[in-house]
């Protein structure tokens, strides 16, 4: 069949001038395509006499078309792009591409970046459509006028454009492909690229890649942050690839096809470009492996298990892992029987290659903890609203003639706070009143009595203008035991009250801001790990007594720890402890 296709190749092509022989891969590709043969010969022939690189170009798209797939949404079946590319298709697509080649800023992009960057019909698995016309026509020839001369210009002015016309996006994901089919179709080289699992948080991101003369800037769509996205995270970063057009001949599955891998590197058109992003700081790593595999593979941490991030081959009983991000912990792994296989005790990247391991000590001590995970940066700015805010008693329910028996005046953390109160008059009507910073932001708040008992109420009510974006998150979160929902206002100065059945005198406060929930709960049950020679190793379970601190006992040190809630929740990190202090990695 393979000869036969050949014959039939080079009579066709030799009837219509002078004969070519085309790329080996583009043969290979006509020949998987069946039925649709002659929609994707007929674009050879139309560029064969008249463009030369319209042809390099159509065979570059034919020839990887035959690895392309996506999924058909009525019958769940993959189907492969030259099952049902026209010719229609791709020429518009081609010529739509020269086009946009001949921009005034696309004139230091050579050819080679052109076809990754500008001229595939896909991005990703996607459904084919005409996105390229459709999305050019939105944007009119005075924004893309040729007297802007770098792509880094006109890029930013059409990010302006999405961030005004798409302000309804989801996640990164609907970001970062809006932005690639609106800027290809301007002609702006723009690719996906991927961090396959952040370093030193859960979940996976994906953002954008302008090509530039000399380097790769990186952006999101639709944000305010071009230049300087990766450099907004305080998460370390292990890894970032580009999903490119075309497949990579040094991708691990492409050079080991018959090797077990993880998902993640099964697929053939990742390209890592972690060394060309200046914002992350890498180093190269080599470490000792014995092992019958071809790959290893470095793995960072999540509450599901460790998630393969950078692969390399083994030669010698070593691997090298090159251009890796520092600064997080990795486990060294293979893959086996469709499971990962540590090897050995996880450690911390240092610079220049150096690394820092886990290895457990005979050695123990006792330490006491207060989180699962760390508070995050973004609290940072809802604890700094709160000082200001006031607690306080009336027999009015105006509270015309209010009585401040606390005033929070120091930044608190996300800790329950507590506050002992001197006034032993009896009110009727207690309340929690927002500072002029902020807008409620209190998730809970408990009054006790002289016996330290908890003071119910009768009834919720207070004066504030309802959240726009909690409208739901009413003065009654502020009393409904349930620390993850809180008062949340469009006004400063808002207040939320309770009534209680006969005035009392309130010995004691307690709060807690709107936080995260991953304090120790007094009630919850939680066990302790530790890391070694590849599994997790469990220092016992405990019921915490009190909230926010649980002591456990006979901790190895230089170890790497993980806490667990067995109650609830899923944010949970690992860390180490230097000096009793915990470091969260």
């Amino acid at each position: 069949m393979k000869k036969n296709l050949f014959l039939i190749i080079t009579i066709l092509l030799s009837s219509c001038g002078d004969y070519t022989k085309l790329p080996q891969e583009t043969e290979d590709a006509l020949q998987k395509s069946g039925k649709n043969f002659n929609e994707l010969f007929d674009v050879i022939v139309r560029y064969k006499d008249t463009d030369t690189m319209k042809l390099h170009a159509a065979n570059f798209l034919i020839a990887n078309a035959q690895y392309k797939y996506f999924l058909d949404t009525i019958d769940g079946e993959r189907i492969c792009d030259l099952e049902v590319l026209t010719a229609q298709t791709l020429t518009n697509n081609i010529d739509l591409a020269f086009d946009a080649y001949q921009k005034s800023w696309n004139k230091n992009l050579c050819f080679d970046d052109f076809k990754e960057f500008l001229l595939p019909y896909r991005i990703a698995d996607e459904k084919l459509s005409n996105w390229r016309r459709d999305f050019a026509e939105n944007y009119s020839d005075s924004l893309l006028s040729d007297s802007i001369d770098t792509p880094e210009k006109v890029a930013q002015i059409v990010n302006d454009e999405i961030i005004e016309n798409y302000p309804d996006f989801t996640n990164c994901n609907d970001f970062a492909m809006r932005a690639t089919f609106i800027m290809r179709s301007c002609g702006i080289p723009v690719a996906l690229a991927i961090i396959p699992h952040w370093g030193t948080r859960a979940e996976s991101h994906i953002f954008n890649v302008l090509k530039t003369q000399n380097e790769l800037i990186d952006f999101l769509g639709g944000e305010n942050t071009f230049g300087s996205h990766l450099a907004g995270f305080h998460d370390n970063i292990p890894k970032v690839y580009m999903l490119c057009f075309s497949k990579q001949t040094d991708s691990p599955h492409w050079k080991y096809p018959k090797e077990e891998k993880p998902a993640f590197f099964k697929n053939i058109f990742l390209k890592d470009i972690t060394a060309q992003l200046s914002s992350i700081e890498t180093s190269d790593y080599q470490l000792n492996i014995d092992s019958r595999n071809k790959l290893a593979y470095l793995c960072v941490f999540d509450r599901i298990g460790w998630i393969p991030v950078a692969y390399g081959e083994i030669k010698d009983k070593k691997v090298n892992f090159n251009n890796v991000g520092i600064n997080v912990v990795y486990q060294l792994t293979t893959f086996d029987d469709g499971e990962i296989n540590c090897i050995g005790n996880p450690f911390l990247a240092l610079k220049n290659g150096e690394i820092r391991n886990y290895n457990p000590s005979e050695n123990t001590f006792n330490q006491t903890l207060t989180r699962k995970s760390p508070e995050s940066n973004r609290w940072e700015e809802v604890e700094k609203q709160i000082p200001g805010g006031k607690f306080q008693g009336a027999n009015r329910e105006d509270f015309s003639d209010s009585v401040t028996l606390f005033t929070i005046t120091e930044i608190p953390d996300l800790k329950f706070q507590q506050a002992e109160v001197a006034n032993y008059q009896k009110f009727r009507y207690l309340r929690y009143l927002s500072s002029n910073k902020t807008y409620g932001n209190m998730a809970e708040v408990e009054f006790y009595d002289s016996n330290e008992k908890k003071l119910q109420h009768k009834r919720v009510f207070g004066q504030y203008k309802p959240s726009l974006w909690f409208p739901d998150f009413t003065a009654e979160k502020l009393f409904d035991g349930d620390v993850l929902t809180f008062f949340h206002t469009s006004d400063s100065l808002a207040w939320g009250a309770i009534e209680l059945d006969a005035p009392q005198a309130v010995s004691k406060i307690r709060y807690k801001i709107r936080n995260d929930d991953n304090g120790i709960r007094s009630g919850e049950i939680y066990e302790l790990f530790y890391a070694k020679d590849g599994s997790w190793i469990s220092l016992g379970k405990q019921t915490a007594a009190h909230d926010d601190e649980i002591t456990f006992k006979n901790l190895p040190k230089n170890a790497l720890f993980w806490l667990r809630n067995l109650s609830k929740g899923t944010e949970e990190r690992i860390f180490e402890v230097d000096d009793s202090e915990i470091v969260w990695r």
